[in-house]
């Protein structure tokens, strides 16, 4: 079940006080187009799906011992570069809400009143 927020205005708000309803239709769309991924999402997150895992090309030399520590790792593979490479953004993908360090680390973040700027790998910018 997704919680609704509704929007704020305001110096901590993250909305314009012109228009909250463009913001309320927005978050319903974003929402909309989400909704038939989150089982999966979910799944996912929860370890539920086995993925392909990657391992350092065996033609290069490496200390047997690094070779199986990482391995034991089980970074999953990507997809891109023939599977020739890790995909990290899958690597311990997880819930917070599960994990208490991760939670102690997310709540470090965002926990203050400064205000933040998340980028991600693609370069999207998220304030």
């Amino acid at each position: 079940m997704r919680v609704h927020f509704e929007p704020t205005t305001g110096p901590r708000g993250s909305l314009p006080a012109d228009n909250p309803q463009l913001y309320v239709d927005m978050e319903n769309a974003i929402n909309s187009f989400l909704d038939p991924y989150q089982p999966m999402i979910n799944k996912l997150a929860g370890g539920g799906i086995s993925l392909p895992v990657w391992a350092p090309n065996k033609n290069i030399e490496i200390n047997p011992r690094i070779r199986d520590f990482i391995e034991s790792l089980a970074i999953p593979r990507s997809r891109a570069l023939g599977g020739e490479v890790p995909d990290m953004l899958l690597y311990r993908l997880g819930r917070f809400q599960q994990d208490p360090n991760l939670k102690r680390k997310i709540q470090n973040v965002l926990d203050t009143e400064l205000d933040k700027v998340f980028l991600n790998t693609s370069g999207a910018v998220m304030c």
